[in-house]
């Protein structure tokens, strides 16, 4: 599913020169700091071509992007959502379901869209654009084809991929030799190697009361699940979804899923250690992200380490369905704790 080097580049060029009528650039719901890095440079990849673009997040800013932003100095650059129906032509970065596009997914589709992003399962593909998932992270895809085509990002945009390559490699844990490839690059373009390390550790540090709320709140509510060797923490949480999950794989979980009713949908993230790929092969995260979205009737996808689902089912079939995949790797779940999950999921 991968289209790389120059001629992916090419291909990127001509669908943002070619593309009819008003052009726009989304990011995933909550985006974080390699879908705002990537979607800048992807803005000014447009600009070099002549093209006017808008930016556009369907629910705003992840935290640790908004204080990149500040510390760059640089206003917010992204529309709100109501924006979207006056776009004609769309590039969606760092986006693997149309469930992250959250209230704009009407309005994205039936239009020319082409996608850039890194993740292992990607159900908004349609053979534009590149999807890589040996990539570390988009703003690395992106880079690296800027660099092909010729082209050096803004000290700011160069800063902003930087922090976008050291944020979802976990700073470098998970990185690839593209990773490093694409950092040399930004480097020499100008990116602040110090200010995004110092913006990223303080905002690891200095965590917002509603944050901690929350995970305490992830965490006493939490089930906990045996299946062969793995453990796996089950929740019911409607914020700081990735914060309370990646807490609870810290607290020693392999598997951490949170649960969350949406009106008439359910939403399902989910983040697996480096020992559940090992156990279960392919991108664990990925995979039960999509084996809920094709046994429930919805949209999933996103990488080894970290996906989510959309579907439309009560919070127990969403059980059923992750069970189900468990099952079909040959592991039968166990009960160690309920917790509360369940009963604060049917409120």
């Amino acid at each position: 599913m991968s289209l790389g080097g120059s001629t992916a580049g090419a291909r990127i060029a001509e669908l943002l020169r070619d593309a009819k009528g008003t052009l726009c650039i989304a990011v995933h719901r909550n985006a974080d700091p390699d879908a705002v890095g990537a979607a800048l440079s992807v803005a000014e990849m447009a600009q070099s071509l002549g093209r006017e673009v808008h930016l556009i997040a369907p629910e705003g800013l992840e935290r640790a992007a908004k204080e990149l932003l500040k510390a760059l100095g640089k206003e917010n650059p992204f529309s709100p959502p109501n924006m979207a129906e006056a776009c004609d032509a769309w590039v969606i970065v760092d986006t693997a379901s149309i469930s992250q596009l959250g209230p704009i997914a009407d309005a994205v589709l039936g239009k020319e869209y082409a996608v850039i992003d890194h993740h292992a399962r990607n159900s908004l593909y349609q053979g534009k654009g590149i999807v890589d998932p040996e990539a570390g992270s988009s703003s690395e895809i992106v880079a690296l084809e800027m660099e092909a085509m010729g082209l050096k990002p803004s000290k700011t945009t160069a800063t902003m991929m930087l922090a976008g390559i050291i944020y979802d490699t976990r700073f470098f844990r998970l990185a690839k030799p593209t990773s490093f490839r694409a950092v040399a690059y930004l480097l020499e373009s100008g990116a602040d190697y110090r200010l995004v390390l110092s913006t990223l550790t303080k905002g690891r540090n200095s965590v917002p009361y509603s944050e901690k709320v929350a995970r305490l709140k992830g965490v006493s509510r939490a089930g906990i699940y045996r299946a062969g060797d793995l453990l796996i923490a089950v929740t019911c949480i409607g914020a700081y979804e990735g914060s309370v999950l990646n807490a609870l794989i810290d607290l020693g979980a392999d598997i951490a899923i949170g649960i969350s009713r949406r009106k008439d949908r359910t939403r399902v993230t989910i983040r697996s250690s480096k020992r559940a790929e090992e156990v279960l092969g392919g991108a664990p995260s990925a995979d039960i992200a999509s084996h809920i979205a094709t046994a429930l009737g919805g949209s999933g996808g996103g990488h080894a380490g970290a996906a989510g689902a959309e579907v439309r089912a009560e919070p127990l079939e969403v059980w059923g369905a992750i069970a189900s995949y468990l099952a079909s790797k040959g592991l039968r779940v166990k009960v160690l704790e309920e917790g509360r999950w369940k009963e604060e999921c049917s409120d």
